[in-house]
C-alpha cells in the first residue's frame, strides 16, 4: 500500500528534527517524485541518517532531481539505495553533479533502472573528483560495458566493488 501524503509529510517533518534516527527505509512505496519534495527537503538538513533505502519508488528523473539537491548539502548519507525507480541517462545528470560535491556517499545501489552508456558517462566523470564511493551497484541497466569501455576512458580504482550483471 505504501506512504500516503499526510504520512511522508509527517516523516519529513520528523526527519529535520530527529537526532537518533540512523536509518530510513522507505522502499516498496511508490512515492513518486512529488513525495520525494518532502523527502528531499528534510535530507538537507538531516545530520543523523546513514542509510537511506529508497528503493523502488518509482520517483524517476523529477524525483532525482530533488534529491541531488539535497545529497550535495548532506555529508552524513553512506549507504544509498536507489533501486528501481526509473532513472535514467537524464536523471543521472543530477546524481553525477551532486556526487562531485559529496564524499560521504561509499555504497550506491543504482540496479534496475534505466541507465545506458551516457549515464555511465557522467559517473565516471563524477567518479574524478570524487573518491568516496568504494559500492557501485549499476546491474540490470541498459549500459553496454564493451562498447563504453572502448568508446571512453574508465578506470577502477583499487578496491571497488562494482556490481554489472547485465541479465
Amino acid at each position: 500500500t505504501g506512504l500516503d501524503d499526510h504520512n511522508i509529510k509527517s516523516l519529513a517533518k520528523a526527519m529535520k528534527t530527529n537526532k537518533t534516527m540512523t536509518y530510513l527505509d522507505v522502499d516498496y512505496n511508490k512515492n513518486g517524485n512529488d513525495r520525494m519534495t518532502y523527502l528531499a527537503k528534510a535530507l538537507k538538513t538531516n545530520k543523523t541518517i546513514i542509510h537511506l533505502n529508497l528503493d523502488d519508488n518509482k520517483f524517476g528523473n523529477d524525483g532525482m532531481k530533488y534529491l541531488a539537491k539535497a545529497l550535495k548539502k548532506n555529508n552524513s548519507i553512506t549507504d544509498l539505495r536507489l533501486s528501481g525507480n526509473n532513472i535514467s541517462d537524464i536523471g543521472i545528470i543530477y546524481l553525477a553533479e551532486a556526487l562531485s560535491m559529496n564524499n560521504s556517499i561509499t555504497s550506491l545501489d543504482l540496479e534496475n533502472n534505466c541507465i545506458g552508456n551516457n549515464g555511465m558517462k557522467y559517473l565516471a566523470d563524477a567518479f574524478q573528483t570524487n573518491n568516496s564511493i568504494a559500492v557501485l551497484d549499476l546491474g540490470r541497466n541498459v549500459i553496454k560495458l564493451e562498447k563504453y569501455c572502448m568508446d571512453h576512458k574508465f578506470i577502477l580504482r583499487q578496491g571497488w566493488y562494482i556490481n554489472m550483471n547485465w541479465t
